[in-house]
């Protein structure tokens, strides 16, 4: 192939700006997919009993909730009443609402493998729930 005479290689000013705002943007669109597989795989990493899908956002979580799991609010007291004193059985799992690095707890939405297995081998006559343990209750205290 022949090479392109000089007149033809020259770049107007409008075409250099244009090629420097799309090549900042491209920069900054890779720079955001490396962080967030980064943080992705981190956090997939730190957590090995939830596997990859850990990273996902919360109300990607939240909208996947098994039927008998229930979210409880902390701050509810007639519904703790409800849950603690009521009567019926039930199955809690703590999560933790703060997060922080090394926490031991799962973060909102998360429910556990064996917290299913073990709401699948009572057989229903249990009910499930998630509450934030580190959450303050009306009481001041907390759940732990």
């Amino acid at each position: 192939l022949p090479l392109a005479s000089s007149a033809s290689a020259t770049v107007s000013p409008a075409e250099l700006r244009m090629g420097c705002c799309g090549y900042i943007f491209n920069a900054i669109a890779v720079g955001l997919i490396a962080y967030a597989a980064h943080y992705g795989y981190k956090e997939a990493s730190s957590k090995p009993d939830y596997g990859p899908a850990y990273a996902l956002p919360d109300w990607w979580w939240k909208a996947r909730l098994p039927d008998s799991v229930s979210l409880i609010d902390a701050s509810d007291a007639e519904g703790l009443k409800k849950v603690l004193f009521g009567g019926d059985p039930w199955l809690l799992q703590c999560y933790s609402g703060l997060p922080f690095a090394g926490q031991h707890l799962p973060r909102p939405y998360r429910v556990h493998p064996a917290f299913k297995d073990a709401l699948g081998s009572m057989g229903g006559g249990v009910r499930g729930g998630l509450i934030d343990c580190e959450a303050r209750l009306p009481s001041n205290k907390n759940v732990v």
